[in-house]
């Protein structure tokens, strides 16, 4: 069980040598970083290969995958220098920053969702039928 005070005091996030990981949470960030990786990418080849779909839709998916393949690479990336225990790189603060970065890029992606992809989806469709009648 996490202690959220705990976890919340500076002292503990920012401990130079934290103590090596425990197999339980080793195996799931590595679960969690193949995952982000291997879903990141099948998404941007489904996306790409999908026809029905409109190109700002396409985008959005493409962004999306690219956005779980770059946080799956950096929670290696913070996996390895955790487990070298290196100074300053392996404190548990990168992990919190990690986190906050990863809602912080999927409320955008959801903002893009909602607001800005359906309008562009709209010109596009408006678009691909005037062209239709077109030479």
């Amino acid at each position: 069980m996490i202690d959220i005070l705990k976890f919340a005091s500076p002292s503990y996030l920012f401990m130079n040598f934290p103590r090596p990981l425990s197999s339980g949470f080793l195996r799931a960030w590595i679960a969690i970083g193949i995952i982000m990786i291997v879903g990141g990418i099948m998404l941007r080849i489904w996306s790409h290969y999908r026809k029905d779909f409109l190109p700002a839709w396409v985008k959005w998916w493409q962004r999306v995958g690219a956005a779980a393949v770059t946080f799956g690479v950096f929670a290696f990336i913070l996996l390895f220098f955790r487990q070298e225990q290196t100074p300053w790189f392996s404190a548990r603060y990168w992990i919190v920053l990690w986190v906050l970065l990863l809602l912080a890029w999927s409320a955008y992606l959801g903002f893009l969702a909602w607001r800005d992809v359906p309008a562009k989806a709209t010109l596009e469709a408006d678009d691909r039928r005037r062209r239709k009648y077109l030479p």
